[in-house]
């Protein structure tokens, strides 16, 4: 998830600038991949002719979805355009695209849908996560192109790509009163025969303030 971009100005003028969040500020406006993506500046800046100093502007948060994300920003009449390579970072993860389908150690495997909520159910039981954090669940279709059965187990190192880092799998849960959302947990001794589908839910714990970029095994 794309929420924060830093930028160099040089001033090029022959008098002091004073840049800050103001009604003097001239409008900036920023595009990822084409798409507007409301801005405000995070700091103020003084620049003497010649000098160049960095701001740094948090964005709505754009989900990036390709290792090539084109950035344009708008200030005022001064438009400066360039490409960020995520490759290096996506590379950490074996799938990494929602909805595209990767080979995995004999396995078809992707990440179909996303879901986030303060509570969730299993069976019968409801958990809660903790304070200030959220659950993520990430619904993964698996299907065996081996020629042998093969159990889940097999499908293992689950990792979720966040604005904060990579996270693994929630492993303490804390059961709690209330209404949470159904997932179908991963259970590794299930066992896929040959050519078959099976759907599961892999549960995360975040703080509630990061964002999912991705999610894969690594």
């Amino acid at each position: 998830m794309f929420k924060r971009l830093v930028i160099e100005v040089r001033n090029t003028g022959d008098v002091p600038i004073y840049m800050c969040d103001s009604g003097y500020l001239p409008q900036i406006a920023v595009y990822i991949n084409g798409e507007y993506a409301k801005a405000a500046l995070q700091n103020s800046l003084v620049l003497n002719p010649g000098e160049k100093g960095r701001l740094t502007l948090t964005t709505a948060p754009v989900r990036i979805s390709q290792n090539k994300t084109l950035v344009e920003v708008r200030l005022s009449t001064t438009t400066a355009k360039f490409a960020v390579d995520f490759s290096d970072f996506f590379a950490q993860v074996s799938a990494v695209l929602f909805s595209q389908r990767v080979e995995v150690d004999g396995w078809d495997v992707a990440a179909v849908n996303i879901t986030e909520a303060s509570y969730v159910q299993i069976g019968g039981t409801v958990y809660g996560a903790e304070e200030h954090m959220k659950f993520v669940a990430i619904r993964i279709s698996a299907r065996n192109i081996d020629r042998e059965p093969r159990p889940l187990g097999d499908l293992w190192g689950f990792k979720l790509v966040t604005t904060a880092g990579r996270d693994d799998p929630a492993t303490t849960l804390k059961p709690a009163r209330g209404m949470g959302t159904s997932i179908a947990p991963y259970n590794p001794s299930v066992v896929v025969q040959p050519g078959e589908f099976k759907e599961f839910d892999v549960l995360f714990q975040i703080t509630q303030d990061e964002y999912v970029w991705a999610s894969g095994l690594g």
